[in-house]
């Protein structure tokens, strides 16, 4: 196979994909606002360490 034959080729598939990329964003095909994706933590997570490693001693010193 030629190299140019073979580079063009991947330009036309990467520039393709481009368009079916930016299609599928105007028509909604992707859900943009998922909702698994706006609970990242729990309420009262914040802040918490999880440390399975520490003593107790030293877990209430990085709960600061």
């Amino acid at each position: 196979m030629d190299i140019h034959t073979l580079l063009l080729s991947s330009f036309i598939i990467a520039v393709t994909g481009l368009f079916v990329f930016i299609w599928s964003l105007r028509k909604g095909v992707l859900d943009p606002d998922p909702a698994a994706a706006k609970v990242i933590f729990d309420p009262g997570e914040i802040g918490r360490v999880e440390e399975p490693a520490v003593t107790s001693t030293a877990e209430r010193r990085l709960q600061r």
